[in-house]
């Protein structure tokens, strides 16, 4: 991890990255919602948030190669979608 991220320190003051912005909630909240987060301890949740953002990550490469050599292969097997049953969003 290059740069860690800002602790969690609410559900209105926002963690995470700067430039890559996550909400708590990932919808627009009602006034109900915002006061029951308000009266509510998020000190658990928001613990836990931080505890998973400040793990590392990268790429498993040998599960991409794998995965990728599949999908090349046309996809349809070990969990994958076939390439010919994709359906293109209009």
């Amino acid at each position: 991890m290059v740069v860690p991220p800002r602790p969690w320190t609410g559900a209105a003051r926002g963690g995470g990255y700067l430039l890559l912005r996550a909400p708590f909630i990932r919808l627009r909240p009602s006034r109900r919602l915002r006061d029951a987060l308000g009266a509510a301890d998020l000190r658990p949740v928001l613990g836990g948030l931080n505890a998973l953002s400040a793990q590392g990550w990268r790429i498993n490469a040998p599960v991409l190669a794998t995965s990728s050599a599949l999908w090349e292969r046309g996809g349809g097997f070990a969990g994958l979608v076939s390439r010919d049953n994709v359906e293109v969003p209009a």
